[in-house]
This record gives structure tokens, sequence and C-alpha cells, in this order.
């Protein structure tokens, strides 16, 4: 599909029907109104090249490249003509959960700061980046030129104009973002789950993604490894000699019962099948705590 079927208008539309056929479908379907990410970009990336007089023309009447120009190009920092759109950087936050809300799968809302479009004020393109953010600096270098990108010291991000009180002449707010998150029930201290656009929002941008890092907080009593828990039970002599009755209470609040009537060796283990995180089991582990002293009255045999 061609820019100009994206953006839903002729070969010969102008500047002001472009312009405006991309402020309707931006606004419908943009991803924070619930529309498709890629069709957004699509729609961002159709608008940067049609509203580029040279490179509009560039994309209606493609040359053919000369391999020889394309090598030396990229080797000293020429960029390819067709701009092309850029993501906003990605907000990276940590996230501490229990291992009780790793056990259950619980959800967490979360409350992150974020960039956003002011509403109240009129975007205008800046002239001197044509609203990319970024402009070309050429240094010589000998013989040679070098081309690179710098930000645009004339605008915001490829916006000018006097904007307005409410975003300080910059074009955009900050503003804090509630998520509410469902924790992976097999997700370790590092691992991170990325949710797409809904980070950062700059103009000519598409949105930025959020990062969300876990750690996991150790646990008092079960301890982890992967996806297998362990826990150590105490026995008293009397119970390690002559059987116990014990409760365990899980991670979920849900109990399991212990009955033995027989003797429990020190570090004896027991497995639990499916009783840890997902494909996981649960080790009980007996620890047998003796006494500081044994009076004539104990009697650990039965009668």
């Amino acid at each position: 599909m061609s820019h100009y079927e994206t953006l839903g208008i002729s070969k010969d539309a102008t500047d002001q029907q472009i312009k405006k056929a991309y402020r309707k479908l931006s606004l419908k379907n943009h991803p924070d109104k619930g529309g498709d990410p890629e069709v957004f970009k699509a729609i961002t990336e159709a608008y940067s090249v049609l509203s580029d007089p040279e490179q509009r023309e560039q994309y209606d009447n493609p040359a053919p490249e000369n391999p020889f120009e394309a090598m030396f190009g990229n080797m000293f920092g020429r960029q390819s003509h067709q701009q092309q759109v850029r993501q906003c950087e990605p907000i990276q936050v940590q996230l501490e959960v229990t291992l009780n809300e790793v056990y259950t799968g619980a959800s967490k809302e979360i409350t992150i700061p974020v960039t956003t479009i002011c509403d109240q004020c009129e975007f205008v393109k800046c002239d001197r980046c044509n609203g990319s953010g970024v402009v070309q600096v050429t240094r010589q270098l000998g013989p040679f030129q070098q081309i690179s990108r710098q930000q645009c010291p004339g605008c915001h991000s490829g916006h000018s104009g006097t904007g307005c009180d409410n975003c300080s002449n910059k074009g955009f707010v900050q503003e804090n973002k509630t998520l509410n998150l469902d924790i992976p029930k097999t997700i370790e201290t590092g691992n991170g789950i990325k949710i797409s656009t809904e980070g950062n929002e700059l103009h000519n941008h598409v949105k930025g993604d959020i990062i969300v890092f876990f750690k996991v907080k150790p646990h008092p009593d079960f301890t982890r490894e992967g996806v297998n828990l362990g826990y150590t039970l105490d026995l008293s002599l009397v119970e390690a000699l002559r059987g116990y009755n014990k409760i365990v209470e899980l991670l979920d609040g849900k109990k399991i019962r212990l009955t033995f009537s027989g003797v429990t060796q020190p570090n004896a283990k027991k497995v639990f099948n499916n009783y840890g995180l997902p494909g996981g089991n649960l080790t009980i582990t007996f620890k047998v705590i003796l006494p500081d002293k044994v009076s004539p009255d104990t009697c650990v045999c039965k009668t």
C-alpha cells in the first residue's frame, strides 16, 4: 500500500489536504483510543514523507540507487532520503512483588510518569527540521564530508510555535499513568515484560513502550529454585520419634495436613508434585529441634 493510499488521498493532494487527512486518521487510529499501533505507525510514516516536498518528490519519482554511492554514503554517514519514523525511548521501571503474588498470579497497580502531547495547543511543524526533530550537520574531515543527525536546536521534537501555558510552550506535558499488571506466575527477579505503545508520546514519533522489570522479594518461610519451592518444617524430638500431625499453609492461603506415626530422620524430605509454581513441585524438609536438656519426666517412648 502506498503512502497516498494509507492516508486515503490522491497523488495530487495539496499540503493542506495531506495534513487534514493525517490529523483525522491519527486521532482515529491512535493506540490510546484502541487503534492498531502498526496502522498508526504507517500513518505517521506516510505523513512524514508526504509532508516534506523533497521527500515527496523522491517518493513519487524514485531514482535507482548507485551501489558505489550507497557504499560511500553508508561509510561517511549519509542518511537515507526516506526519513524513518522514530519511536520514543522506552520507559524502564522496577516493580517489587512478593512470592505470594507470583504464586497466585495476582494483579498489581503501578503508576508511571509519562510524557504526552498537549491537547490544549496547536501543533506547528518546525520549519528548520520539517517536523522530524533532528537536523543534519555536515563536518569537513580532510577530503571527505561527515554527515550526522542531531537534535534540532530550534524546536521541541519537531514542534514549534507559541504553544500554550498548559505545556509551557513545549507542546507536551507530564502526567501519571496507572496500569493494572497481571503478574506472570513464573516471573523471576530481573525478568521483564514490555507494554507496547503505553509510554512517552512526542510529535512525529511512534508512542514509546514501557518495560517493567520485576524484583521478587525473599519469603520468610518458602525458598525458590526456578519453578520449585522449598519449605522447612520444624519437629520436636517427640514428634520426630512418635510421629506428627502438622498443617502447612501454602502461598495462596490453602492448607495441607501432614500426618505420620513413625520415626522421622533429621533432614528427611517429602515432595508434593505440582504444589510449586506452574510445572514445579514443593519439597518439605523436616528439621528436628533437639531440646537443650531432657528431664527425667520426659518420655519419648510409647507405652
